[in-house]
């Protein structure tokens, strides 16, 4: 029995926040030194990073971000979950955010627990013993595993997508080059004298792997010893052996699980989840019904034009995507000067000779108002108009 460190966060921090939808993939935690009425919970190395969302804050492991969701959550809510996983704990303060259970977990319980969100959210307690036949091949004992519903098949996923995001942007990140999704979490215990225990866990679709580091006698481990460190590339070695000829299958998206779009300007600005067609988006994940309802207006834009210039004419090819016509300026003077507007796609122009600097603009019409859309900056081109002998003889 050993204390579980970080890797407690998922199973009775955010799964359960997920579930009760008091947070979500994308909801922001500010991230700093924070005083819960005298216990001030530190992130690795005293660092902090403002605001976060519960993705990343999970994917880098951040401590403060995990008591303030326990806060939110309740810890009576949380030893509520923790008895569905069999997981024994009186614990009355924040630190159960961070693993701080009385008389620990073993690793087997703690891989059984994990295998939850590979298995749509039921679990089943792991056993080494299959069955026990007498001398003459009678069963006398055979384990008959039980599955118990902890969290929907939509909660699981979220945890899932969100322990993929730390194999590929934190803590286990020596398993991204996996050919295959995998999910892990990472957890170090231990105190300013040095280390005591060291987790990564992993699993996928097929297998849930539980990597432990640690002394019985409570020995320190090396310095350089952490749950990212050498259990991950050990468990890495074991994921390369179980699946050397063939992958496993990817998660199973929930059917009421939605993706949608969301403006990335607004939501790196202030923190809101507003759905958009703009180009700066990012994709975000959610329990159908606890999706954000509020759109932004797309912005018209251009996916594909041409230029050909034959050192007379200039003719402009544009291909109508999002827009109702376009704006052309000539930038002359670092000042915009208006050239033609138009919904023609293709757009013939007579510069004069010498060198010139277009600039296209897309439009549209919503709700009567005129809608622009980004500038896109053509190549410089040079003209040349041939010489015309045209009335040569009047001079």
């Amino acid at each position: 029995l050993r204390q579980p460190a970080s890797t407690i966060k998922p199973l009775l921090v955010y799964a359960p926040c997920y579930q009760e939808n008091i947070v979500n993939l994308q909801s922001k935690i500010l991230d700093k030194k924070t005083d819960f009425g005298g216990y001030c919970p530190s992130n690795y190395n005293d660092k902090y990073y403002g605001y976060v969302s519960c993705k990343e804050a999970l994917s880098k492991s951040l401590n403060v971000p995990s008591v303030k969701l326990l806060n939110l959550l309740g810890i009576d809510k949380s030893k509520q979950y923790a008895k569905k996983f069999n997981i024994q704990t009186n614990q009355e303060n924040l630190s159960l955010a961070l693993g701080n259970l009385e008389k620990g977990i073993t690793l087997q319980h703690l891989a059984s627990c994990y295998s939850t969100f590979a298995n749509q959210g039921n679990f089943s307690q792991a056993k080494f013993i299959k069955e026990i036949k007498d001398e003459n091949g009678k069963i006398i004992y055979k384990h008959i595993p039980t599955r118990k519903s902890i969290f929907s098949p939509e909660t699981s996923y979220l945890i899932n997508l969100n322990l993929m995001d730390c194999v590929k942007n934190g803590t286990a990140r020596k398993l991204n080059d996996l050919k295959y999704q995998i999910c892990a979490k990472t957890g170090t215990n231990g105190s300013k004298f040095g280390n005591t225990d060291a987790y990564c866990i992993s699993y996928t679709t097929k297998n849930t792997v539980g990597i432990w580091f640690g002394s019985t006698n409570d020995n320190l481990l090396t310095n350089n010893c952490t749950g990212s460190t050498y259990p991950t590339s050990i468990n890495k070695k074991i994921l390369n052996f179980i699946y050397k000829t063939e992958h496993p299958k990817d998660f199973e998206i929930p059917k009421n699980i939605v993706k949608v779009k969301l403006d990335k300007n607004l939501y790196d600005k202030n923190y809101e989840t507003i759905i958009t067609d703009n180009e700066n988006y990012f994709d975000g994940y959610f329990i159908k019904g606890t999706e954000p309802t509020k759109t932004t207006l797309a912005l018209p834009n251009i996916k594909h034009y041409k230029i050909i210039d034959n050192k007379s004419d200039l003719y402009i090819f544009y291909d109508k995507d999002n827009c109702d016509g376009v704006y052309i300026y000539e930038l002359i003077n670092n000042n915009k000067n208006l050239v033609i507007q138009t919904r023609e796609t293709k757009i013939k122009l007579q510069p004069p000779n010498g060198n010139h600097q277009y600039i296209i603009t897309p439009y549209k019409i919503e709700n009567n108002q005129i809608l622009f859309g980004n500038d896109y900056n053509l190549p410089p081109i040079t003209t040349i108009n041939s010489y015309s002998p045209n009335k040569w003889w009047e001079e």
